[in-house]
């Protein structure tokens, strides 16, 4: 076949097509309902589109010097594809439009992955195989709304460019190491830390939101940028330590929403660099924090829990407002360790809440050592 520069093929039962006969296409296209569609002598000057609910593998004529694999997506829906060819590939790029979720094997030799279109897309990329150690991977071209799933693989020495959308990285620390990747343009950054990991974000830019989910051990960021505003954490694990440094200079109003369905418990969360603090629940379960400490003046903090919610809030410098709106049970204090400083305070609580225990204090304080309170504000009731 020759001079057919589009090539589209309907696959209904899993269809290999030898495509060393088809010269100057540039452009095969396959719609799949559950099944593997194969290209063998596949031309790498051939972008190889998927679409519907099937896979697609394409192995090359040849992969000598440099090759490129060409894809595109349009509606693939929970889709393996693989151009991996025994490791030949260096670079590949997907034009996305869509819905898409992929899970892409690329091989370990594909340096660099590159995303363009306006596709909703999710691509895992989080086997062994998937990617190289060392990748660049650029959607900075991308209109759509991209979902990078790394787990495991993130690593100091990949560079991240998110687009124009809302775009997220998962990821996932097994070993207790530090890891600092080069990121950009992805808008959340979702950490599993199965290990006592240190993310260090000196490198990022552009991000605004850290969530935390699955963690069963102590999470570490450092150097935050002040364009990170919110900390999210679901972990159901046990008391584990939040630790989230800004970066010199920087610091934000952090909202930290903390629970999910289940009951849930921090040991220390400590956030360095804040100016101020908005605390929620989410979900059912209780929130119990046995300390939050805030390191710096901080001009306000608000709390809203609508999970019952157990902590102790204590601010290293001046407190400005203090306004705590409960709906379900209150144990709390407040404490600033600058004399005096205190802001006006608000206390609302829902009339089905049994029981509340609230207090505000501020001291001066040295070490274990506390000067008179100058400021106590205490309310309780239980029904």
């Amino acid at each position: 076949m020759t001079n057919v520069e589009t090539v589209t093929v309907t696959d209904t039962f899993g269809a290999t097509l030898v495509a060393s006969g088809i010269v100057g296409a540039t452009a095969m296209n396959f719609t799949t309902t559950g099944v593997t569609s194969t290209v063998t002598g596949a031309s790498t000057s051939t972008t190889y589109g998927l679409q519907g609910t099937g896979d697609l593998t394409v192995d090359f004529a040849s992969t000598t010097g440099t090759t490129t694999a060409k894809l595109a997506v349009t509606g693939a829906s929970a889709a393996d594809i693989n151009v991996a060819d025994g490791n030949g590939v260096e670079a590949v790029t997907i034009a996305t439009s869509g819905t898409n979720n992929v899970t892409l094997t690329a091989g370990t030799a594909a340096t660099s992955l590159t995303i363009t279109g306006s596709g909703t897309n999710t691509f895992d990329l989080s086997a062994g195989d998937s990617v190289a150690d060392i990748l660049t991977l650029d959607a900075s071209t991308s209109t759509g709304t991209n979902t990078f799933i790394l787990t495991d693989t993130l690593q100091t020495t990949d560079t991240i460019k998110g687009g124009t959308g809302a775009d997220t990285l998962s990821a996932q620390f097994t070993g207790a190491t530090l890891v600092k990747p080069t990121l950009s343009g992805i808008e959340t950054l979702k950490v599993d830390f199965d290990a006592a990991a240190i993310l260090n974000l000196a490198s990022t830019t552009g991000l605004t939101t850290l969530a935390l989910a699955g963690a069963s051990a102590n999470a570490t960021f450092t150097n935050v940028a002040s364009t990170v505003t919110a900390l999210t954490s679901s972990t159901t694990a046990g008391a584990l330590d939040i630790d989230l440094t800004y970066a010199t200079g920087a610091g934000a109003l952090l909202t930290t929403t903390l629970g999910t369905t289940a009951a849930t418990t921090y040991d220390e969360i400590n956030l360095n660099g804040t100016t101020g603090l908005v605390l929620k629940t989410a979900g059912t379960g209780g929130v119990t924090a046995n300390s939050i400490n805030l390191d710096g003046d901080q001009s306000s903090i608000a709390v809203t829990a609508s999970a019952a919610l157990d902590a102790d809030i204590i601010v290293d410098g001046s407190l400005g407002d203090v306004t705590v709106t409960a709906t379900k049970n209150l144990d709390m204090s407040v404490l600033s360790t600058a004399d005096g400083t205190l802001g006006a305070t608000s206390l609302t609580v829902g009339d089905s809440v049994a029981n509340v225990d609230f207090s505000l204090d501020d001291k001066g304080r040295h070490g274990r050592h506390y000067n008179r309170p100058r400021r106590r504000v205490c309310f309780r009731r239980v029904f």
